[in-house]
């Protein structure tokens, strides 16, 4: 048999994460800095927040440290359909109303019934990610929890994925909330690790990409 993998000399569990070991690092990593006030905002917010046109950021980014999505099939639709329409508008201002029209959208469609080919779940959470902002980061979280509730009542057309989770993590690392945002996408990491361990999430296994975008949002808070 194979012998486990190891990082410098510790074996790893595939299929769960030590939060403990890698909490204690990045707090090393960032001793002396202060302590910040915990956050105790909801992880998955009931309402999506305001919004304005600050919070829609420039839509091509080629400075970002992590490409998280790159291959997903649903960003593919988005490329293919040109969401964005074709009007002389800015393309800030058509991204704005293409969020705002599929938010309108899924606010008309009941639960169950998300069908990801006429609402590319992926692409939007990866837009709104784009905005670096708190706001943005929030309506991640809104789709992410929306596609989650998709796959508990028994709507297998959604399957709530580590790559979603990657996303939400990481828009809070770059939503320039400081300690609270970082705590915000530890819990999200949490969640998601308690989800997979559950069963019935397979989807949800951690990977080296979440725990690396975690680790990075946490020091940059």
């Amino acid at each position: 048999m194979k012998p486990p993998a190891t990082t410098q000399g510790t074996a790893v569990n595939p299929s769960g994460l030590d939060l403990d070991s890698l909490h204690s690092g990045a707090s090393q990593a960032t001793e002396g800095t202060t302590n910040r006030t915990v956050d105790t905002h909801p992880i998955l917010p009931q309402q999506p927040p305001l919004m304005d046109d600050y919070s829609f950021g420039d839509d091509d980014d080629d400075t970002d440290d992590f490409h998280l999505v790159e291959d997903d099939d649903e960003l593919s639709w988005e490329a293919q359909n040109n969401p964005y329409g074709t009007s002389s508008s800015s393309p800030r201002s058509k991204k704005k109303e293409w969020l705002l029209r599929m938010s309108r959208k899924l606010n008309e469609i009941p639960e169950g019934e998300l069908d990801p080919s006429v609402v590319p779940i992926s692409a939007i959470m990866n837009a709104w990610a784009k905005t670096k902002s708190a706001q943005g980061a929030s309506m991640v979280e809104m789709w992410l929890k929306r596609a989650q509730q998709e796959f508990d009542v028994g709507n297998r057309r959604v399957v709530p994925t580590t790559k979603m989770y990657t996303m939400a993590v990481d828009a809070w690392a770059r939503s320039g909330e400081g300690g609270a945002a970082a705590q915000r996408a530890e819990a999200l990491l949490q969640r998601m690790n308690e989800l997979h361990q559950s069963g019935g999430h397979e989807a949800l296994r951690p990977t080296v990409s979440i725990v690396r975008v975690w680790l990075v949002g946490k020091l940059r808070s």
